[in-house]
């Protein structure tokens, strides 16, 4: 979905087009976005604000006080126009009407939408619908000329027939465009369109006994944060998770594991049908050497478990790495990280390491920032600044896609066949 996670304002003002405005807020939901609806007091009289209620499972803003209040919500707090600025990534207004267009362009608030456009600022997107002498009016080209200027965008009408049975140019551009350029705007890009990946997640527990294990305190969510970055971008995800301390993403091919072994078997039979892994889990090292089948009892005398290495899930699946996957490897370092980050790479045989240091302000376990130094061979290595998990996520997608890009231009796709 291309507007997953994106929050938009629907302006509808007073116009026949605004039963279209209905057929648009479908599709917006239909890409994912989030939207709330602010109308007019003449768009009420068109379309109720029920349907849009309806739709998009919100209340529907058509007033700034109670007692001016036909249909729809007032804002009674009086702060609920900015709430929704605050929120949106952008304003989209279909229809709009030229009286409002020029309310905009000089910055007049007298009404709910003309209080939520002044607050907007320029993330807002106009689809002009009005008869075509008043569209050419020298006053609404000036009108739109300036709103252009103000970094305002706009989905310019069609030529066509109109309600008042004349021809011209003036009809609200069909809905399937509008989407096309608020995906434009503020979508996902698609760069990983069915793009096969396996991302690793979470942590591994290894038991003592039936009651006790030995675990880290790996909390899932960079895992998750590139799951969900990646499906945003058009990828066919499979989540590989050990215990995380937050949910899985909806839509996603989810695989449990506990143990380090168990995600090794798991990783083994899932890797071969992926184009890009990315191994984001906190891999415990070491298990006890033979756990026990009962609760160990506690004794006065000290307790010694000996521990045994488990397997190296990275360096034994780039060992059996087939055409041009990429493999993506996340090191956990408190000393020298950098030069530890290379010797992994080499060792490791992958493409890419993602070093993060917990003792680096932003980069705690279990936080939701995170510091990493992106490690490749035959380049400096790029440290990111403290960053939200998710724009971390997408910062390492962003180097998959330019990988995979010069390898098709070298002739070595790392697209698999999928017959």
């Amino acid at each position: 979905m291309k507007l997953k996670g994106k929050n938009i304002v629907l302006g509808v003002t007073g116009g026949i087009a605004a039963y279209k405005a209905a057929e648009l807020l479908r599709l917006l939901m239909q890409e994912g976005a989030d939207v709330h609806v602010v109308m007019t007091t003449s768009a009420t009289r068109f379309i109720t604000p029920l349907t849009f209620r309806v739709l998009s499972g919100h209340d529907v803003l058509t007033a700034l006080y109670q007692e001016e209040l036909q249909l729809g919500e007032a804002d009674e707090s009086g702060v609920e126009h900015i709430e929704l600025i605050r929120n949106a990534d952008l304003v989209v207004v279909a229809p709009a009407t030229a009286n409002t267009m020029a309310k905009a362009a000089w910055g007049l608030a007298d009404d709910a939408l003309s209080t939520v456009l002044l607050t907007a600022g320029p993330e807002v997107l106009w689809a002009p619908a009005m008869n075509h002498r008043m569209w050419k009016n020298a006053v609404t080209m000036d009108n739109v000329a300036r709103l252009k200027r103000l970094g305002h965008q706009m989905v310019d009408p069609e030529e066509g027939w109109m309600a008042c049975r004349e021809h011209g140019k003036g009809r609200m551009a069909d809905p399937i465009e509008i989407l096309d350029r608020v995906v434009e705007l503020i979508g996902q890009p698609q760069d990983l369109d069915g793009v096969q990946v396996l991302i690793t997640a979470g942590r591994t527990e290894e038991d003592l006994d039936p009651v006790r294990f030995i675990t880290n305190r790996s909390s899932g969510k960079m895992g998750v944060a590139l799951a969900e970055e990646a499906q945003s971008r058009g990828a066919e995800v499979v989540l590989l998770a050990g215990a995380m301390d937050v949910p899985a993403p909806d839509g996603i091919d989810v695989h449990r594991v506990r143990s380090a072994r168990d995600m090794s078997t798991a990783a083994k039979r899932l890797f071969p049908k992926c184009d890009v892994l990315v191994m984001a889990a906190a891999v415990g090292d070491y298990r006890s050497a033979k756990a026990s089948t009962s609760k160990m009892k506690r004794t006065k005398d000290d307790l010694s478990i000996e521990l045994k290495a488990n397997p190296d899930i990275l360096a034994g699946l780039a060992k059996s790495r087939k055409g041009s996957q990429l493999m993506v490897g996340f090191a956990l370092e408190t000393n020298r990280a950098v030069e530890a980050g290379r010797e992994k790479l080499k060792k490791k045989n992958v493409d890419l390491i993602v070093v993060n240091n917990p003792k680096d302000k932003g980069a705690a376990i279990g936080g939701d920032t995170n510091v990493v130094t992106l490690v490749e061979a035959g380049r400096a290595a790029r440290k990111l600044p403290v960053l939200p998990k998710r724009d971390v996520a997408r910062r390492i997608l962003d180097w998959v896609v330019t990988k995979r890009s010069k390898k098709r231009k070298s002739g070595k796709s790392s697209v698999r066949s999928k017959a």
